[in-house]
């Protein structure tokens, strides 16, 4: 069984052009994986090495 989206740290931010997005840091590490999902899949977007900044 897998853990409710998203995450007690996961956090909303812009994925750039315009869409939002969802954002989880991998423990321990510079690395910040992108995601969305619905009801039914989790769309994983990329991996960035650089900290996005949080919607507000």
């Amino acid at each position: 069984m897998s853990a409710p989206l998203p995450g007690p740290l996961d956090y909303e931010t812009m994925m750039p052009p315009a869409r939002v997005s969802w954002i989880r840091r991998v423990g321990g590490e510079n690395l910040w994986v992108w995601y969305t999902f619905n009801a039914s899949t989790v769309y994983v977007g990329p991996v960035t090495a650089q900290p996005p900044v949080p919607l507000p």
